[in-house]
């Protein structure tokens, strides 16, 4: 076996990208950090939480590249 057949036989497979998958987990996650951003104070207070620490929450998403 030559170094090439090698190189050739471990190579991965490539990454399937499934662009309804992407946007399914996409707007899950928007929706998800979108109720905590509309959440009253009071629950916010029930969960253990500040106004300060549900918006860095909301934020983060659009920083975030893993989607």
């Amino acid at each position: 076996m030559t170094f090439a057949e090698t190189i050739t036989k471990t190579v991965a497979a490539p990454v399937k990208f499934n662009l309804i998958t992407w946007f399914v987990r996409l707007d899950a996650s928007f929706r998800e950090a979108n109720q905590l951003k509309n959440t009253k104070a009071r629950n916010l207070k029930d969960m253990g939480i500040t106004r300060k620490q549900a918006d860095t929450a909301f934020y983060r998403q659009f920083a975030e590249t893993r989607h």
